[in-house]
């Protein structure tokens, strides 16, 4: 979900105290209504160069989770991009434990001329690539399986928890 957030500023104010302290109000915002029962982690905003971005952890247990993604750009300077997804620790850990070994055997697969990706080309680099690309596709299918049997329930929560922080960061 993509929210553009208009920053408050004053006419004499440079553009990095405006970022700084926009960051900060929206993390306090954040901080102050999720401080019980949340796990709530962040750097600190650093000066911009070009681009801006940063992100915003927040958790409840392993299964339950939201990242928020900050983002400035020099061309829109007194707007936030603010994009909201859902990002689990035990989702991202399906997800690598999925995906990393099915690739890795696309890959050998590819790379030793094992049925069913014999069809590859001779180059071992290049067939252990494209075995690893094609392994990525039932890697994604079953992960996307597995995670909506697994975290049903904490879908509806992390729903909520995003709908939540929309509230927050518009008031």
């Amino acid at each position: 979900m993509d929210i553009i957030y208009s920053l408050e500023h004053s006419e004499n104010s440079d553009i990095e105290s405006i970022i700084e302290k926009n960051s900060t109000i929206l993390i306090n915002k954040i901080e102050q209504r999720f401080h019980n029962g949340y796990e709530i982690k962040y750097s600190e905003p650093k000066v911009p160069e070009k681009d801006w971005s940063h992100e915003i952890k927040i958790r409840k247990g392993n299964k339950i989770g939201v990242l928020i993604g900050l983002k400035w750009e020099k061309d829109t300077p007194y707007t936030f991009g603010i994009e909201i997804t859902e990002s689990s620790i035990t989702g991202n850990m399906l997800t690598y434990g999925i995906i990393i070994p099915i690739s890795l055997v696309g890959a050998y697969m590819g790379v030793n001329d094992i049925e069913p990706l014999t069809f590859l080309p001779g180059n071992r680099k290049l067939a252990a690539g494209l075995g690893g690309l094609i392994g990525l596709i039932p890697g994604g299918i079953m992960v996307y399986v597995i995670k909506s049997i697994f975290m049903k329930k904490e879908k509806k929560e992390s729903s909520e928890l995003i709908r939540e922080i929309i509230e927050v960061i518009s008031k």
